[in-house]
């Protein structure tokens, strides 16, 4: 996180979301949102 006049504001690194707390990162199931690389004879698997 990076201290902001009056609050502060969190990233996270490609693949996560910063969660409602807005303090911490969330994996992203990129399987789940059907955001992956993978074609249709392809297995998707969520790594983290």
């Amino acid at each position: 996180c990076i201290n902001t006049p009056g609050g502060y504001r969190c990233s996270c690194p490609a693949g996560y979301n910063v969660t409602t707390d807005g303090r911490s990162c969330k994996d992203i199931d990129e399987c789940a949102t059907r955001q992956n690389n993978c074609t249709k004879d392809q297995m998707c698997i969520n790594t983290y």
